[in-house]
């Protein structure tokens, strides 16, 4: 069946049974996630500093969090 769970699915392994037709549909549409990745980062990168300032991040949370999202993007801008 084109839409059993198998380890290479986006589920695969994880539920019993195959997928629905649309949650099958959703893990094929990768590719339009790695077009927006480095947008998501940036979004990402400004909602943590916005915690920072509004007193939910200490300064280490934000610096671990900044640091984490650069290396992300690093992966994402050399797609690894």
């Amino acid at each position: 069946m084109a839409n059993e769970n198998s380890p290479g699915s986006l589920w695969g392994g994880r539920f019993n049974g195959t997928q629905a037709e649309s949650a099958f549909a959703l893990g094929k549409s990768t590719h339009f996630d790695w077009r927006l990745a480095t947008f998501d980062i940036a979004g990402s990168k400004a909602h943590a500093k916005a915690l920072f300032s509004a007193g939910y991040l200490n300064n280490d949370e934000a610096e671990r969090l900044t640091k984490v999202l650069n290396q992300l993007l690093e992966r994402v801008e050399s797609g690894s």
